[in-house]
């Protein structure tokens, strides 16, 4: 579902046994209605207009996310993402390595790109 210029996920529900979404080069905002998505296991929201990741609660299976090149200045209320071992955060602007901190609590996580 790349490259479609989606400007929303709202209507995109029922779909719970998806575990790789790709929504790439799209007009999208917010990430509301993926934590209902519950084994979700990779997350590719790169190329976006995002500026918020606290709508991503609920996603325990989540093991890769990507939001690169996005508009997210910090990583305030970032969620519980037990599963986490990849978090791609590149090309956004983030200018404060005090953000670093906010992935303590992400005890899977192996790989981080800033």
């Amino acid at each position: 579902m790349s490259e479609n210029e989606l400007s929303s996920f709202a209507n995109f529900s029922g779909h719970n046994n998806i575990v790789y979404l790709e929504l790439k080069k799209n007009k999208l905002k917010s990430c509301e209605n993926i934590s209902k998505m519950a084994r979700l296991q990779e997350l590719y929201l790169n190329e976006n207009e995002i500026t918020s990741l606290s709508e991503l609660i609920g996603l325990p299976a989540l093991r890769v996310l990507s939001v690169n090149t996005n508009k997210l200045e910090s990583l305030n209320n970032l969620p519980t993402l037990p599963s986490l071992e990849k978090f791609d955060l590149g090309g956004n602007p983030i200018e404060k390595l005090a953000e670093v901190k906010k992935l303590s609590g992400l005890h899977c996580l192996k790989h981080v790109i800033f």
